[in-house]
This record gives structure tokens, sequence and C-alpha cells, in this order.
């Protein structure tokens, strides 16, 4: 068995996909754009945010482990943050609350939220919107543009690819990555004279 395989369409897979088809119900894709965007995201990630607005991005932010009554699965729940983004110059309250430029970040989080709060997903359970807060970017943002994030949690299991007494399918056990090996060489470490001894 090829276990990344077997992983290749995983819990955070399928509810990062779940999410993004979620979202399209009250945000279609002429008006506004959905991306992924990285849990560490760089200056120039915020500048490629900020060029097509209004526009949700969608971060994984962690799993949060908790307790289960089979050793054979992992049970967390999945930690998400979807950032709204909308760009209005006319003002505070134009980007606030919206006018005939664009949406208020007040209607966008709050159509956001709705969508995912309480929402089941179908093999994971229900998920929580835990919170709702505006981002402090403002060194990387243009003028005009009001980013807001909604903290999100979907539960999640792991399971083994193998019963316990399985020996043989364990034994199996490979991975395939289907991407170009590691550039920039070997990872040497010297050990000096003093660590060694």
């Amino acid at each position: 068995m090829d276990l990344a395989s077997a992983i290749g369409n995983s819990s955070l897979h399928q509810v990062e996909d779940a999410i993004t088809a979620r979202l399209r119900l009250a945000f279609p894709e002429a008006k506004f754009a959905i991306m992924s965007l990285p849990s560490n995201p760089s200056k120039r990630d915020f500048e490629k945010l900020f060029e097509r607005t209004p526009v949700l991005a969608i971060c994984w932010t962690g799993v949060k482990t908790r307790p289960s009554t089979n050793a054979r699965s992992l049970e967390a729940v999945s930690t998400w943050t979807v950032m709204a983004v909308v760009k209005n110059t006319a003002g505070a309250h134009a980007r606030l609350r919206g006018d005939k430029i664009g949406p208020g970040i007040y209607g966008v989080t709050s159509v956001a939220a709705s969508l995912l709060h309480g929402w089941t997903l179908t093999g994971h359970g229900s998920g929580s919107v835990t919170g709702i807060s505006p981002m402090a970017i403002s060194e990387w943002a243009p003028e005009g543009i009001t980013p807001a994030g909604i903290d999100f949690e979907m539960p999640i299991s792991v399971a083994a690819p193998y019963e316990a007494d399985d020996t043989a399918a364990f034994l199996r056990l490979q991975s395939t990555w289907t991407f170009e090996p590691a550039t920039g060489g070997s990872l040497t470490f010297e050990t000096t004279q003093d660590q060694q001894s």
C-alpha cells in the first residue's frame, strides 16, 4: 500500500475543498476570488492577495488533538482562518459598510460566518466559527484595503490504513511522492571536537 497515495486525499484536503465550495454558495466567482493562503504568509503573498479584491483567502492554522476511544484513529479538530479582504478608497464608512463600488467588510464577514458556523460536513461533523476580528497588516496594505479574519474549526480524523493485526499490510507500506527531488545539495552537519567529547 502506498501511504502517500492513501493520505493524498486527507481530511485537510477534504475540509479545505469543502470550505471553498461552501463559500461559493454566497460569493460567486464573477464577483469574489477565493484562494489558499499559507499559514505564515510573506509580504509577497499579501501583495498577490491585494491584487484581486474582494477576496476570501483560506488559511490552515493547525490541528488540535482530542481524546479518542480508538487507538487506531487520530481524532482532532482542524483550525482555519478565512481572511476576507475588501478594497474601497471612498473612506472608512464605505470599507466597513460597502457602497456601489464594492462590499463592506461587515457584510462579507457576516455572510461567511453564517455559512460556516453550524455547517455539517459529511464524514467530519459540525464546524464552529470561534471568532471574527480585523487583521493588522496596514504596513503592507495599499490605500483602501480592509482585511478581517474569520476563525473556524472543523472536526477531522486520521485512521491508520491497515488493521491492527495485519502485519503483512503494515510491511507492504511505502511512500511514493510525485514531485521533483530536493535541490540545494546534501544536508551535512559538521561535528566539532568539543561536541564529540
